[in-house]
């Protein structure tokens, strides 16, 4: 198990390093929450500290909550992509057929794009 937090914080990590920005909060929560975890799981006696379990619990509900609002920021994006695509594909059997509404979706996307990232 030591080994495999190892493992996915070495990669956070290297994201991380290749992330800039505000928008990458989430990544640095993430590897926050993966390194005490870590920490907490490498020595016994904190097993049975109070405090750095609560800590660690802490910093873990934070990087939970950021990954799930992440989450639902790409699933509408996702939607309003499938949206375009529907549009799209209806578009040689009804040429201009919700071209507004794709015009609309593509705005939003637009406004959307730095806040995914």
């Amino acid at each position: 198990m030591k080994d495999k937090l190892q493992e996915i914080s070495a990669a956070f990590k290297e994201y991380e390093k290749n992330a800039t920005g505000p928008s990458q909060g989430h990544v640095r929560c993430l590897i926050k929450a993966i390194d005490r975890t870590q920490q907490l799981l490498a020595q016994e006696a904190a097993l049975r500290d109070y405090d750095q379990i609560h800590e660690a619990k802490t910093i873990l509900y934070a990087a939970i909550e950021q990954m799930g609002t992440r989450g639902d920021r790409i699933f509408t994006v996702q939607r309003m992509l499938r949206e375009l695509l529907s549009i799209v594909t209806t578009q040689y059997q009804s040429p201009g057929h919700d071209r507004q509404v794709a015009l609309q979706i593509l705005a939003e996307l637009k406004t959307r794009t730095p806040t995914i990232g």
